[in-house]
């Protein structure tokens, strides 16, 4: 699908239950997003079909104790082996899908060139040394597999590098650009959502003989809502519509759409 057609989708899905769409985002909108944009055609072919088929599920791996917007300053480290693995180690927290995903496209520091930089790799499931840890327990989304990720010396082929090494900070910048779109107008689904039960619920309660509808505050409440919503939606598909165009760079845009739908 196009950005758009994409993020319409995703409308869809939060206006119904806001932990699918979160566990869906989790496994499409960033999780597999790093090999569709940047995997090798092997890559593409080994693990596309079962992820976009549900099959199997994807997770993000980036965020640490020290380390989550701030992406920059991770502590995992990758270290290069002469038959060209990495052997990997460190700690990721707050990981979606983290203890029903198969695929992690995960982020770490490795040497490369003799500078100290970003790689991102592919771990599966039932690789030696990686431990999925304890389950988060959260106020809402509940749905949602909240993991703490343990690596211990994991060994990682060459064959699950993404993209180059050195590349992993690009990388997972433009996939979480690419993925604020999909909260953003999810928000939108999710602001539609109880805007139809909000309305419901004005016309069912009675108060003094008549309608919470017909009185001027609840009007007036309702209407700020909805004009909100209108910028929301504006906003967000029309950065969507920079995307299908081919604008390189929706960073800011994505990030206020991000912000903004989530806060409203």
């Amino acid at each position: 699908l196009s950005q758009t057609g994409y993020c319409r989708v995703f409308e869809t899905f939060a206006q119904i239950d806001a932990s699918l769409s979160v566990v869906m985002g989790v496994h499409q909108s960033i999780g597999m997003k790093g090999i569709v944009l940047f995997g090798s055609e092997e890559q593409k072919e080994r693990l596309l079909p079962d992820l976009a088929s549900g099959r199997k599920l994807a997770a993000f791996a980036l965020t640490e104790a020290e380390a989550g917007s701030d992406a920059y300053h991770l502590q995992s480290r990758a270290v290069e082996q002469a038959d060209g693995s990495w052997v990997l180690n460190g700690e990721k927290r707050y990981i979606g899908n983290g203890g029903t995903g198969d695929v992690y496209v995960t982020f770490a520091r490795a040497e490369v060139g003799g500078e100290d930089r970003h790689i991102a790799l592919i771990l599966e499931k039932g690789m030696k040394g990686f431990e999925v840890g304890e389950r988060y327990d959260t106020m809402g989304l509940r749905g949602n597999d909240l993991r703490r990720l343990y690596f211990n010396d994991v060994r990682v082929p060459a064959s699950n590098v993404l993209g180059e090494p050195g590349e992993g900070f690009h990388i997972a910048m433009h996939v979480l650009n690419n993925g604020r779109l999909s909260l953003g107008t999810g928000s939108v689904g999710a602001t539609k959502g109880l805007l139809d039960r909000v309305i419901e619920h004005t016309k069912e309660r009675r108060q003094f003989g008549r309608p919470l509808a017909e009185f001027e505050l609840v009007q007036d409440k309702i209407a700020w809502m909805v004009s909100y919503l209108f910028g929301l939606e504006s906003m967000t598909y029309l950065t969507c519509g920079m995307v299908d165009n081919g604008v390189p760079d929706y960073s800011l845009e994505s990030a206020i759409c991000k912000v903004s739908g989530t806060e409203f």
